[in-house]
């Protein structure tokens, strides 16, 4: 029996009734350059694409490519049916780090312990950048980083002002450094001379900018110990306070990011 939908067998084609030669179909007609790849290979072109609407959704992050090879593996598996799309993961890139070292003299006797640690870091982590500070801050990338590098690019021992540190930062180096991924590090006992508003608004409007702000207190973990200064408490809410007293305790900060 013959279906509805075909046609009937004495019917004249339109090129015949105009005299003309039937039209050639190519059998690959309609075919991609993809179906050709795969039935090159003997798998069955059963593909269908499915696209999750993640802009509607809100959790849309473009990708970095369709990954073939594992969709063509998987298509194998299942007799040809391709299935959804496999997107390939983007690249996480370094978010930057920029870390703040506290050089007054309340500090001096961890200047050879961090100087070991800012160096592992500068030389794993990039980007990354270092700045010393104390009255004024300056930049240390460049300088060994130890303890006579430290001194040779710092005033050491004349006194700490963080929140003026802060804005002489922001002002000079702003521009380059405050960003969505940015990690701030604050490596400083929390004893300051300035005054405590001025360092909570300079850290406000950091923490508005960058990722997190992480600041590096080597007495926290010590028996008894509380963040009680004026600054520190003004500090606390825009910042993360890590212990950073042993080289254990800052790898450690370090994994939570």
């Amino acid at each position: 029996m013959r279906s509805a939908s075909s046609p009937p067998r004495n019917q004249i084609s339109p090129e015949a009734a105009r005299g003309e030669a039937p039209a050639k179909v190519s059998p690959r007609a309609g075919t991609t350059r993809a179906d050709d790849f795969l039935v090159g290979r003997g798998l069955t072109v059963k593909t269908w694409w499915t696209l999750p609407n993640h802009r509607k959704s809100g959790n849309f992050r473009r990708p970095s490519g369709i990954a073939w090879r594992r969709m063509l593996r998987r298509a194998s598996r299942r007799g040809g049916a391709f299935g959804p799309l496999i997107w390939k993961k983007p690249r996480e890139k370094q978010a930057p780090w920029v870390i703040l070292c506290d050089v007054s003299g309340s500090m001096q006797q961890y200047w050879d312990f961090y100087g070991a640690f800012l160096a592992a870091v500068l030389a794993s982590v990039q980007p990354a950048e270092l700045f010393t500070f104390g009255t004024r801050i300056d930049s240390a990338t460049h300088s060994p980083a130890n303890s006579q590098g430290i001194i040779a690019q710092s005033d050491v021992g004349a006194g700490t002002l963080i929140g003026e540190a802060l804005r002489q930062w922001q002002q000079r180096w702003g521009r380059d450094w405050l960003r969505p991924r940015t990690v701030l590090w604050i490596i400083s006992d929390g004893w300051d001379a300035g005054d405590p508003a001025t360092a909570a608004r300079e850290l406000a409007r950091i923490r508005s900018q960058v990722a997190r702000i992480v600041w590096i207190n080597p007495w926290m973990g010590t028996p008894g110990f509380r963040p009680a200064t004026r600054t520190l408490k003004a500090a606390r809410p825009y910042v993360r306070f890590v212990k950073g007293r042993t080289s254990s305790q800052l790898l450690e900060a370090m994994q939570r990011l």
